[in-house]
């Protein structure tokens, strides 16, 4: 707008995600955990740094840096057959198998701190969520290279029983290299 990005047009300098949730992994990774995953997203050089406190203390993050873990190109398409590309420094802090789940409106601090400017202090609250897992029933090969590029491919799996269900989300994900590192490039579906 006017030349300028607007981060989910909330007038913030960064995208800030925060995800409680339990989750089971099927693939090359297998398991179940409940985790907190937290997110800064920025138009590249624009963020130094984020951090986080949780004020519970359930995580012992306090004033926790992010780790700054690459990039991430979001494609938009204002127009039809136009697209427009918006590269995104992205600060990263999940935290896996705790032993005590996080409530739901627990309150957490970002701290963003800009290239030029003021830092920025936002808050967030923990979604609620459901230690009740799902399970993909197929396919069950977690080998990359046994999809076609190009090709269809469908999946089922089971559904929770114990609430109403909003929405289901498919989410994959695929590594050049250990995930984590910044020499790493993963793409999303």
């Amino acid at each position: 707008m006017n030349g300028s990005w607007l981060i989910a047009g909330n007038n913030r300098i960064a995208q800030l995600n925060l995800f409680a949730g339990a989750r089971r992994d099927q693939g090359a990774q297998t398991g179940s955990e409940v985790y907190v995953d937290v997110t800064a997203l920025a138009p590249t050089g624009t963020v130094s740094g984020a951090s986080i406190t949780d004020a519970s203390g359930i995580t012992g993050w306090s004033d926790t840096a992010l780790s700054s873990t690459g990039t991430e190109d979001e494609i938009f398409s204002p127009t039809p057959g136009t697209t427009s590309t918006l590269i995104l420094d992205e600060f990263s802090l999940p935290i896996e198998n705790l032993t005590t789940l996080v409530p739901a409106g627990t309150l957490f601090t970002y701290t963003v701190t800009p290239v030029s400017g003021s830092v920025e202090t936002h808050k967030r609250y923990s979604n609620t969520f459901t230690q009740e897992l799902i399970s993909i029933a197929s396919p069950t090969d977690s080998t990359f290279a046994d999809y076609l590029a190009g090709s269809s491919q469908t999946v089922t799996w089971t559904l929770p029983t114990t609430f109403p269900v909003a929405n289901v989300q498919l989410f994959a994900q695929a590594y050049t290299g250990a995930e984590g590192l910044s020499t790493t490039e993963h793409c999303s579906t």
